[in-house]
């Protein structure tokens, strides 16, 4: 049976049932296209703004879509805001800035693009005054060796030991034996007498005796005393042969042999004796050395 639409049947009407809803909208899927591209254009966004060198990037917060634009007091529509792409949130983007250094000024150029000149320094210099100069130490040179001749008076060394010829004790004794000195004095000293064809006797500084062989003696070994100067004694006389540098050998006119010191010893009262040897090529034993006595 078709009921009027006056006509109540007992049970509640439609509208009390159902609540009533708007239209669809044919816009909705159109807004939705349109806020996809909005988050893309928004992300790109943020990428620039962080390339270049901003600190926060903020206020991009996440809104679903609306279906629909609220409408602005002057009646135009009001911009939808753009949202972030899924899982920022409202989290703030903080990139950190690189740090930039100073710009320094280009050095200074001259003409032809050459760099200018530093300019000169006005501190003037440093003056160390220096005091004198200390005297320079000034070696003293011993007595240079001398050749024999007729009244020098000289100082007999022996190479070997470097020690002078003498008489033992200073002695003014004929007799007395003559010996190597480890100490200078009168008794260390003799003068040159000519005897001719450079032979000499030599008189003691000290008793004025002359160096004698004793006896005469031809023997190697025979020791050399002292006994009064006689004029043309062959004993007394001494022939000096130079054998380079102011070193000489001297033999005796008597018996040919050479003066020597015995077993080349260096201590204080080693006897002076003969020894047979060639004149011209002595052993530092029998090579003796002229120095001038003061």
């Amino acid at each position: 049976m078709k009921r009027s639409a006056n006509e109540d049947d007992g049970w509640a009407s439609d509208d009390a049932l159902f609540t009533r809803r708007g239209p669809i909208r044919s816009h909705r899927r159109s807004g939705r296209r349109r806020t996809g591209l909005v988050r893309l254009g928004a992300v790109a966004v943020a990428t620039s703004l962080a390339a270049a060198g901003w600190t926060t990037v903020a206020g991009l917060s996440d809104r679903a879509p609306t279906s629909e634009a609220e409408p602005s007091p002057t009646g135009t529509e009001a911009p939808v805001e753009p949202a972030p792409p899924e899982g920022w949130g409202d989290a703030t983007v903080n990139p950190t800035p690189t740090a930039r250094r100073a710009p320094t000024s280009p050095p200074a150029r001259g003409p032809a693009g050459r760099a200018a000149p530093r300019p000169a320094s006005t501190t003037p210099p440093v003056t160390v005054s220096a005091g004198p100069a200390p005297p320079r130490a000034t070696a003293t040179a011993g007595p240079s060796a001398v050749a024999p001749a007729d009244g020098l008076v000289v100082q007999v060394m022996s190479r070997a030991s470097g020690l002078p010829v003498g008489v033992r004790g200073g002695s003014t004794s004929d007799g007395a034996s003559v010996v190597q000195r480890a100490t200078a004095g009168a008794a260390t000293r003799w003068r040159l007498v000519s005897a001719g064809s450079g032979c000499y006797q030599l008189a003691n500084g000290s008793s004025g005796k002359a160096l004698d062989l004793t006896d005469g003696s031809h023997a190697d070994g025979t020791p050399m005393q002292q006994w009064t100067l006689g004029p043309g004694n062959i004993n007394q006389t001494w022939c000096f042969h130079s054998v380079g540098g102011g070193w000489y050998s001297i033999r005796s006119a008597a018996s040919g042999a050479l003066l020597d010191l015995r077993d080349g010893g260096a201590g204080d009262g080693v006897t002076i004796q003969q020894w047979g040897a060639d004149p011209t090529a002595p052993n530092a034993h029998q090579t003796w050395q002229l120095l001038p006595a003061v």
